[in-house]
């Protein structure tokens, strides 16, 4: 899943994910010539790293509550997802029993994939 439904301390992002999620801004907003769209993307990246400037990591991060309440909403013990602050397997309690967050890299400066085999998982960052 995408890690930023996770993070729910961070009430402003996710009211900005929501008016940009609405099928009818999007389909405006493709209607628009990709210059315009660029323009807009830039202003949205330069805002938002504006914002996150002041915020806390803890409000960036995922609420720990919100994942286990996902891992048992869908009876799961692994939980992989991208886009938060702290890539790394995190051990952490679900359905309880031992359950275990894979979280892949921003992508910012490298890459990073999750391994998985009979014996082992594991994150795997390699640069661009």
């Amino acid at each position: 899943m995408h890690g930023d439904t996770l993070c729910t301390d961070d009430t402003g992002y996710l009211a900005f994910r929501a008016k940009v999620h609405t099928p009818w801004i999007q389909k405006v907003f493709l209607a628009l010539p990709l210059f315009i769209r660029n323009r807009i993307a830039a202003r949205m990246r330069a805002g938002s790293k504006a914002a996150n400037s002041s915020k806390s990591m803890t409000i960036m991060d995922v609420n720990p509550q919100a994942v286990v309440d996902v891992m048992e909403k869908h009876h799961v013990q692994w939980l992989i997802h991208g886009h938060t602050h702290r890539p790394d397997i995190h051990a952490l309690e679900a359905n309880g029993d031992a359950a275990f967050r894979a979280v892949l890299g921003a992508w910012h400066t490298e890459g990073s994939m999750i391994r998985v085999t009979q014996d082992d998982v594991t994150l795997i960052a390699f640069p661009f």
